[in-house]
């Protein structure tokens, strides 16, 4: 039997943030859910649900894709 990795919303939007190059912080601050949250999630006091994990992947894809039209724009 193989075996199946699960992982956590955090996890997935570190993955997300990382891969888009996002700060994690600022795309959490930015979808309006407050650094408290962030540091919340981080020291592992409490886990994003999924629609807060949602809201903030929605916040890291348009900063992604925001920095991306801005390589562009500039030549990179």
């Amino acid at each position: 039997m193989q075996r199946v990795q699960f992982h956590s919303y955090l996890d997935q939007l570190y993955y997300a943030a990382s891969a888009l190059n996002v700060d994690l912080k600022e795309a959490v601050v930015s979808a309006g859910l407050g650094d408290c949250t962030y540091y919340r999630w981080v020291n592992n006091t409490t886990t994003p649900n999924e629609s807060k994990a949602r809201i903030v992947f929605d916040q890291i894809k348009e900063m992604g894709g925001q920095r991306v039209l801005e390589c562009v724009r500039r030549g990179a």
